[in-house]
C-alpha cells in the first residue's frame, strides 16, 4: 500500500514541471483582427507582439478581453505557453490566456 502512495506522489511531482509558462505585463498599442476574422495580432507599447488564430479554442475569449482592455485603457498580463520568453522580444504565437488588470 505504501509503495502505491509513493508512486502516486512521485508521479504528481514529475508532471508539475511540464506546466511552466511565462506571464508578461503589457499595454496594447495596436491590435488587428482580419483575414476573415482568422487572426488577432497584438502590438505592445513595451515592444514585441503576439498573435493567435481563430482555430485556437481560446480565440474568442482572448479577443473579448483584449478589446475590453483596449477600450478601457487597461493593462493586461499575457500568458505564453513557453517558459522564460522575452516579454518585449520577438513575435509570439503561443498565447494561452490573458489577465485583465
Amino acid at each position: 500500500m505504501s509503495i502505491k502512495i509513493f508512486v502516486v506522489i512521485l508521479l504528481s511531482f514529475i508532471s508539475m514541471g511540464a506546466h511552466a509558462v511565462t506571464e508578461c505585463p503589457v499595454t496594447i498599442s495596436k491590435l488587428y483582427v482580419g483575414d476573415d476574422a482568422e487572426i488577432l495580432w497584438l502590438n505592445y507599447k513595451q515592444g514585441g507582439s503576439a498573435s493567435i488564430t481563430s482555430s485556437e479554442s481560446n480565440f474568442k475569449n482572448i479577443l473579448s478581453v483584449v478589446l475590453a482592455a483596449k477600450m478601457a485603457d487597461k493593462n493586461l498580463i499575457v500568458r505564453y505557453e513557453a517558459d522564460n520568453v522575452s516579454c518585449a522580444g520577438e513575435h509570439r504565437k503561443d498565447i494561452r490566456g490573458v489577465w485583465l488588470l
